[in-house]
């Protein structure tokens, strides 16, 4: 594999920092304790990285 160049490592950095920008919402993949699948998703937003602040709700159903 060839190494990364500076130029092309603030090209990537940029690329995902205007990605991340432009999203409003993440998918959650979750597992409950019986190994039961589950996913959903929740408005985030992110902060000085690598912070994400999600929003959560007691209203999702647990599963057990």
């Amino acid at each position: 594999m060839s190494e990364i160049t500076k130029q092309e490592l603030e090209d990537i950095s940029s690329r995902y920092q205007e990605l991340m920008a432009s999203q409003q919402t993440l998918l959650l993949s979750t597992a409950s304790t019986n190994g039961v699948p589950g996913l959903s998703y929740a408005p985030f937003v992110c902060g000085m990285m690598p912070e994400f602040f999600i929003s959560m709700s007691a209203r999702w159903p647990v599963i057990r």
